[in-house]
């Protein structure tokens, strides 16, 4: 996710900033490697080979990610007015395909996306990678449900065993049980999904798997979450899917 929000954040500031003209502007064939390349998830009309730069100018896409940033509490807000630009660089044939096979819709769903282990060295306060508690999420989750108006709930996590403590909780205080989620890899030993060693073949398996969850996360009315780029790239797919903040 960090790697396309930068994309589409540099995009932005070159259209909006720079005043370079959308059809100029490229990605890199070597931008991505921990999920593979920008071939294996974009429409190949907007990846250029690396040799075939010559004259065109390389723009550091961090600077301006990181300037966009200074002017939107983003970690909690989101990008507002970036999914104008998501259809510049939309994705490839294949990714689009996956998706409109898998991705899932339930009727007044409830969205969960706990961060498990990709979400456990932060050290100061407001560190985004500081952990909240499953209790937390599991308080929230019971006030949502005291409302009476969500008949669903989908649960995206990168953690093993959180689903079925949900699942336990949702039946025990409110004899609910319809939960749903994505066959997806989850850690089983506490470390990262993307730090633990996968091949190169796995790590894009893994890329799909993330947005297949995002995507169906979209389609919530409201989504139980912290700060992350997965909730991020949400407000891309979905301005309007509301965003209750644990950490804040």
């Amino acid at each position: 996710m960090s790697n396309y929000l930068t994309i589409l954040l540099a995009f932005q500031e070159l259209i909006e900033n720079e005043k370079i003209p959308a059809g100029e502007i490229f990605v890199g064939s070597s931008m991505f490697s921990l999920y593979g390349n920008p071939d294996n998830w974009f429409d190949p009309s907007r990846v250029i080979k690396e040799k075939f730069f010559g004259s065109y100018v390389k723009f550091d896409t961090m600077t301006m990610w990181y300037r966009r940033n200074e002017r939107s509490d983003f970690r909690y807000n989101g990008y507002p007015g970036l999914s104008a630009y998501k259809k510049y660089f939309d994705y490839n044939a294949g990714v689009a395909g996956y998706l409109k096979q898998n991705v899932r819709k339930f009727d007044k769903c409830l969205g969960v996306h706990f961060r498990g282990t990709d979400n456990n060295y932060g050290k100061a306060p407001g560190d985004h990678a500081v952990p909240v508690a499953l209790s937390v999420f599991l308080a929230h989750i019971s006030k949502e449900l005291d409302t009476g108006k969500y008949e669903n709930i989908f649960v995206a996590t990168d953690e093993s065993g959180v689903i079925e403590n949900i699942k336990d909780h949702c039946r025990e205080k409110h004899g609910f049980d319809k939960i749903h989620f994505n066959p997806v890899t989850r850690s089983e030993n506490g470390t990262a999904l993307h730090r633990s060693g996968y091949d190169r073949a796995t790590r894009i398996r893994l890329g799909y798997e993330i947005l297949l969850d995002v995507h169906c996360l979209s389609e919530c009315g409201t989504v139980i979450c912290k700060a992350s780029n997965i909730t991020s790239y949400l407000r891309v797919l979905s301005e309007k899917t509301g965003l209750l903040r644990v950490d804040r």
